[in-house]
């Protein structure tokens, strides 16, 4: 699935501010116009009186700078320019773990422990994301080829 950024500050969107709690000043590693693949999607529902947040998982411009990139971005700061998952082994989930629904690959999608460990940043949980992340890169470069 491909995402091209159409807003790199929340305060371009004040529904990000009001409704979902984002602070205004973050900054955000991603560019206006630029083109990105999801690796993974989450929904969740922060709270009873939000709307469910989808979001989406890319590697980010701060790969630029020694990070490994991986980030989940409100899917409002972005547009659907091909909605294609890619031919990988993709799983869902819905209603677990406090997650609407979770896409992605099997670990991280039926594993809590190992999607927490993405999210808190731990060296083994994200090594095997960016695996993961290397797998619909080839899968999403074969398509085209």
């Amino acid at each position: 699935m491909k995402v091209r950024c159409l807003f790199n500050k929340h305060s371009d969107i004040p529904e990000l501010i009001t409704k979902y709690g984002y602070f205004a000043q973050s900054v955000l590693h991603i560019t206006v116009g630029k083109i990105y693949t999801v690796y993974a999607m989450t929904c969740c529902a922060p709270a009873p009186v939000f709307r469910p947040s989808l979001r989406y998982t890319i590697k980010d411009d701060s790969v630029d700078f020694g990070s490994d990139g991986i980030s989940s971005y409100n899917a409002m700061l972005f547009e659907v320019i091909d909605s294609r998952l890619g031919l990988c082994d993709w799983h869902y989930s819905f209603g677990k773990n406090g997650m609407d629904f979770l896409v992605g690959y099997d670990e991280f999608v039926n594993n809590y422990e190992h999607y927490e460990g993405v999210v808190l940043s731990e060296e083994a949980d994200r090594k095997k994301f960016l695996q993961w992340c290397d797998i619909v890169d080839n899968a999403n470069k074969n398509e085209t080829d």
